[in-house]
């Protein structure tokens, strides 16, 4: 596989995922996001467990868990 330089627009979730997803198999990614910080909002983020099974792949599940709330 030939590695390349990647460009991802916007440092939301799916953005985010992405590049660590490319970052793990040896491309060189770029990141770039409009807003100027990060900073809580008041929203929730509802993960299903497709969702999960992919940040496990990505080495995030725990994190991701330890951070946030498993509803009953």
């Amino acid at each position: 596989m030939s590695l390349k330089k990647i460009l991802i627009s916007g440092g939301g979730i799916a953005g985010l995922c992405t590049a660590i997803a490319l970052l793990k198999q040896g491309h060189e990614v770029k990141v770039f996001e409009r807003a100027s910080e990060i900073s809580a909002v008041g929203a929730g983020i509802a993960l299903a467990a497709n969702a999960m099974k992919v940040l496990r792949v990505l080495g995030l599940e725990e994190e991701i868990i330890a951070k946030g709330n498993v509803p009953n």
